[in-house]
């Protein structure tokens, strides 16, 4: 079953404070001068008077969160690195441009060779285009 982190339920300041100390990384939500929510990454935690505090910034003091109007924390997840880092998958990658040169350039190669198509037939090069043309519509419908 998955962990609870925020619920409805009322809770006293003492299981807020027993709730925030162990974690550092937070979303902070405060508002912006426009009144807008603004959600920030902070490093937080509790001072020595106990009261929340998120790391600033400019990352050279920590900010009360008392000093907002209206603040929030909760808790941001972190996940695990992978174990193993992962490959490229070299041969799919080349199985999938080999097959892309080939379906492009049988596709296009008839055009460029549309004279020698149809002098080696002994027809002309509209009804050679008009074949081939009717080749390309077959592979658009199939």
């Amino acid at each position: 079953m998955a962990r609870k982190t925020a619920t409805t339920t009322p809770v006293e300041l003492d299981d807020v404070m027993a709730f925030v100390r162990p974690r550092h990384r937070m979303i902070a939500i405060t508002a912006r001068a426009d009144d807008c929510p603004q959600a920030s990454p902070v490093t937080g935690g509790v001072d020595a008077k106990d009261q929340p505090v998120a790391l600033g910034p400019d990352r050279d003091r920590w900010l009360p969160a008392a000093r907002h109007a209206v603040t929030s924390a909760a808790p941001a997840r972190t996940h695990p690195a992978p174990a193993h880092p992962q490959k490229m998958p070299w041969p799919a990658l080349m199985l999938l441009a080999a097959m892309g040169f080939i379906l492009v350039a049988a596709e296009t190669m008839p055009a460029g060779l549309l004279p020698v198509i149809a002098a080696g037939l002994g027809t002309s090069e509209g009804t050679v285009g008009q074949f081939i043309s009717v080749w390309a519509l077959g592979t658009v419908i199939v």
